[in-house]
């Protein structure tokens, strides 16, 4: 709730580990393989358990509703503005100092592309300290704690200007140390005569996966960029006995329009075992959508 894991807090430990699994599964399958046929002003966001999720277009909202922190914008708790120390005392948003930033990413048809940071750091002699003693002293570590000691929590937001002074959401994750810092900057590319937003977070950890979002910009706003047709495309050329273990993240190429992902045996003995080869999708961009041009297994064994 306050950040990287710490190893004096197993309880907390576990749920961000059953966080990252769930995060895992759902980042690419969800972001970038199940997306409605409308999706124009699709949001990507961090649920209430540390998931990845979209959601319908977010309402519109003055820039400073972005720049100031809020629970309601705290979906997964990331604050623990509800914990209480042992004293009845309630974590509030004054426990924290608060560095706020935010850039241009640029500008489409006219509209203005932002990209926020929020960090947040614990305040000596705050609530959110003393609660943080004592999940340590009750795990058997010494109560006592500096501030210094204690990570912060980072908010990253994407908005764009749906009107004038007012903007929407397109991207909120929130980083307790599920991912590898710093944070990744948002940017506009050029692919053939679309030009879209992206951004792409990568995990923490050794499995390759990340948080990642891409928005064709129209005049009419954005739309999130659909690769259904894509995965399907992938499992066509998979074998039945094998799964692609991969259809995002480093295994997608936006400057060659391609999926290279890795196909591994079902049931495989390690996560480095029993690799058959790689299913290749090229597509093209057709409207917000993800369109396959051709697509083949190679059959090159990477064991």
């Amino acid at each position: 709730m306050f950040g990287r894991f710490f190893d004096c807090d197993r309880a907390l430990y576990l749920k961000r580990g059953r966080s990252m699994l769930k995060m895992l599964v759902s980042a690419v399958l969800l972001l970038l393989g199940i997306c409605p046929a409308q999706a124009q002003w699709q949001r990507i966001e961090m649920d209430a358990k540390g998931g990845i999720a979209t959601s319908d277009r977010d309402s519109p909202h003055p820039m400073t509703f972005y720049l100031t922190p809020s629970a309601e914008r705290d979906a997964s708790g990331s604050l623990c503005l509800r914990c209480k120390a042992n004293n009845g005392q309630q974590v509030s948003l004054q426990d924290y100092a608060v560095e706020t930033s935010e850039h241009i990413v640029g500008q489409s048809f006219g509209r203005t592309i932002f990209e926020i940071r929020l960090s947040f750091h614990v305040k000596g002699g705050s609530v959110a300290q003393q609660l943080r003693r004592e999940w340590s002293a009750k795990a058997g570590f010494a109560e006592t704690m500096s501030s210094d000691d204690l990570p912060m929590a980072e908010w990253k937001s994407i908005v764009m200007q749906s009107s004038a002074d007012m903007y929407r959401e397109l991207y909120l994750i929130i980083n307790e140390g599920q991912y590898d810092e710093p944070l990744s900057k948002a940017h506009l590319l050029t692919v053939g005569s679309d030009q879209l937003l992206a951004t792409n977070d990568r995990v923490s950890g050794n499995g390759g996966s990340c948080t990642e979002g891409y928005w064709v910009l129209k005049p009419d706003g954005p739309w999130l960029l659909d690769f259904s047709a894509v995965h399907k495309a992938i499992e066509k050329v998979t074998p039945s006995n094998a799964t692609a273990v991969q259809t995002g993240c480093w295994a997608l190429s936006m400057q060659k329009l391609e999926v290279r992902s890795p196909v591994q045996l079902v049931g495989v003995r390690c996560r480095t075992c029993d690799f058959l080869g790689t299913a290749v999708v090229r597509f093209k961009i057709d409207g917000h959508r993800a369109v396959p041009v051709s697509s083949l297994f190679e059959h090159e064994p990477t064991n």
